[in-house]
C-alpha cells in the first residue's frame, strides 16, 4: 500500500526498520521482540498512505492544518493494521502499539498520548530514534549536499540525536544506537 503512494516512504521504512532491528539485538532482546520491532518498523508510516503526495513531501505550502492531519497518521497505521488483523493476518498487539506510540516523547511532550520515559513501549522508543535519525540524514541530503558529504549529514544526524538524548529520545538507546555507528558515546 505504502510503495503505491511515495516510494521515498518506503524507502525510509525499510531503512528504519533495519536500524531498529539493529538496535534491538544491541539492547539484547529476544528474537521474537526483534522481529515484532522491525515488522513495527517497516508499518510505522502506513497511516500515511491517507494524504496527499504533497503532504507526504513536506512541500513549502505544508499549513498548520497538514502539520496537524499528518500527525493523525499513527492512529490511521494502527487502524489500517487492527483491520488487517481481523482479516486473519497475524499482527501482535506490541506491533500495534509501537505503531500508535512512535511519535511520543521520552519527555512527555509527543503524540498521541503524550506518554513519558519507559511507559512508552521499548519498540516505539527504538523505533522513534531510528526514524528520526534517518529522516535527518535523509533531509540533509535533499538540501544540496553532495552525495560524497554523507560524513557531514551523518555528523547533522547525530548531533540531532545527542541534542534530544532525555527530550525527545531514551538516551540508553541513543547511546546504544551512537555504538553502532562506532560514535564515541559521551
Amino acid at each position: 500500500m505504502l510503495r503505491a503512494k511515495s516510494k521515498e516512504t518506503i524507502e525510509h521504512s525499510k531503512r528504519v526498520a533495519d536500524y531498529s532491528l539493529k538496535i534491538s539485538k544491541a539492547l539484547n532482546l529476544s528474537n521474537k521482540e526483534s522481529e515484532e520491532i522491525y515488522k513495527a518498523a517497516l508499518l510505522h508510516d502506513i497511516g500515511k498512505i491517507a494524504f496527499s503526495k504533497e503532504i507526504l513531501q513536506f512541500s513549502p505550502k505544508f499549513s498548520s492544518d497538514d502539520y496537524t492531519s499528518i500527525r493523525l497518521h499513527p492512529f490511521i497505521g494502527e487502524n489500517i493494521i487492527k483491520s488487517l488483523s481481523k482479516k486473519k493476518i497475524p499482527i501482535s498487539q506490541e506491533v500495534l502499539k509501537a505503531i500508535l506510540y512512535h511519535h511520543e516523547r521520552y519527555d512527555g511532550k509527543g503524540y498521541p498520548k503524550g506518554l513519558k520515559g519507559k511507559q512508552i513501549p521499548i519498540a516505539s522508543r527504538i523505533i522513534a530514534i531510528a526514524d528520526s535519525y534517518d529522516a535527518a540524514f535523509h533531509s540533509y541530503s535533499k538540501k544540496g549536499n553532495k552525495k560524497d558529504d554523507k560524513k557531514s549529514n551523518k555528523k547533522k544526524a547525530i548531533k540531532e540525536l545527542v541534542s534530544n538524548k532525555g527530550k525527545q529520545f531514551d538516551p540508553q538507546i541513543v547511546n546504544k544506537f551512537l555504538i553502532l555507528l562506532k560514535v564515541k558515546v559521551k
